[in-house]
């Protein structure tokens, strides 16, 4: 009895495949085996690749990154314009080329006698709560350090919401117990 139900099952599932195969639009078999190609889909982080080549990264992972809620991506004009495609469903997609040159540009507008020299690709952002809680510094403490050019300056990234690069905060706090002191 268990083999008829099995064989049964297997031509159940034959029947409704080849049924179905035929329905699917040309443009969802292209897409579907452009992103299962090996390397065009990271499952883990769930990033794609575009027809142009380009990575494309989810909107939860840019808030992340900017340490800011999804939401209000949706609120700031100069961001880039997210990508949509009906293969990608609702879920919006940003260029992730697109996202660091962006926000490398704002890196690049604060006023700091350090050039930056990181991987924005890699850079995540902090807001001040995380920045108080890293460096143990309140709040005050960190707006004067600030002032007197000897902590890393924040970078202006909405109208309301500035956030400081972990990478110089991580280096910051190297320098700061070997005892170097730098002018940002």
């Amino acid at each position: 009895m268990g083999n008829v139900s099995t064989i049964l099952k297997q031509r159940l599932f034959f029947l409704w495949h080849s049924a179905l195969r035929p329905l699917l639009s040309l443009q969802s078999l292209v897409d579907t085996e452009r992103l299962e190609a090996p390397g065009n889909k990271d499952i883990n982080q769930q990033n794609y690749i575009d027809e142009r080549g380009k990575m494309l990264i989810k909107k939860a992972k840019v808030a992340r990154r900017l340490s800011v809620s999804a939401h209000s991506l949706d609120n700031w004009d100069d961001l880039p314009e997210p990508v949509s495609s009906p293969s990608l469903g609702k879920t919006r997609y940003y260029v992730e080329e697109h996202i660091n040159n962006w926000l490398l540009s704002k890196i690049n507008q604060r006023p700091t006698t350090q050039e930056y020299c990181g991987d924005v690709k890699d850079e995540q952002c902090i807001r001040m709560s995380e920045l108080q809680a890293i460096t143990g510094l309140s709040r005050s403490k960190i707006y004067a350090l600030i002032a007197d050019k000897s902590f890393p300056p924040q970078v202006a990234v909405g109208q309301r919401v500035s956030v400081w690069l972990k990478s110089e905060v991580d280096y910051w706090l190297l320098s700061h117990e070997c005892g170097v002191t730098n002018q940002y």
